[in-house]
């Protein structure tokens, strides 16, 4: 694993392949936002199990290619309610267990495009920062996007993070949008990704990693 300091407040995991990444990523991710699991404490196994009935079989490393999550996710594990963690998941643990400020932690892996790591950092930035987050719930509240609201439910997120994805979907994965079939105009793209770069410069300070 790699770790690339996007700001000082977004850390970017990056590993090997898309198995390592998800293997490591999964509980984190699902106890955040699972329309099953969230805030729940759970195995790997009973996950498993239930994504393998709700979709089929357990194709959860095949499906994903980017995971997000803030820092207050962390406690339940740093607390050993998760107990046993997998070695991947005690790695992430320790790099964050003393850490006292809010921050956000994204993932990826080597053959993860560009705009992977941008949907993700959309997603941090929408967490980090209030002023941000409320302007892109006012403007998004405006649009029509109840299609692509119903396509996110359909891929089994939560609807407490719905607006949150639509955000970074519609900034950042429009293509994934339009190859689904939704016309995503030029112009909502545009708006998002302008808030998005005054939100990021204004975080905290100059980038380290760019």
């Amino acid at each position: 694993m790699k770790i690339d300091v996007v700001k000082k407040s977004i850390i970017h995991l990056i590993y090997p392949d898309r198995e390592a990444l998800c293997s490591s990523f999964v509980r984190f991710q699902e106890h955040y936002e699972s329309p099953k699991f969230k805030g729940e404490i759970f195995t790997l196994g009973e996950f498993r199990s239930w994504y393998a009935q709700e979709y089929g079989s357990y194709t959860y490393p095949r499906d994903w290619d980017g995971f997000n999550f803030p820092c207050y996710v962390l406690k339940p594990f740093i607390k050993g309610l998760f107990d046993p963690l997998t070695e991947a998941e005690a790695e992430i643990v320790e790099l964050f267990k003393d850490r006292t400020d809010d921050f956000y932690i994204i993932g990826s892996h080597e053959n993860s495009g560009k705009d992977v790591v941008l949907h993700e950092s959309f997603h941090a930035v929408y967490s980090l920062n209030k002023e941000y987050r409320d302007d892109v719930n006012l403007y998004l509240s405006k649009c029509n996007i109840d299609d692509v609201m119903g396509l996110l439910l359909e891929h089994g997120y939560h609807d407490d993070v719905l607006l949150d994805e639509c955000n970074a979907y519609i900034g950042a994965s429009s293509e994934y949008l339009i190859s689904k079939g939704f016309e995503v105009g030029e112009e909502i793209v545009a708006d998002l990704n302008n808030m998005f770069n005054q939100a990021m410069v204004r975080l905290d300070g100059p980038s380290f990693g760019h």
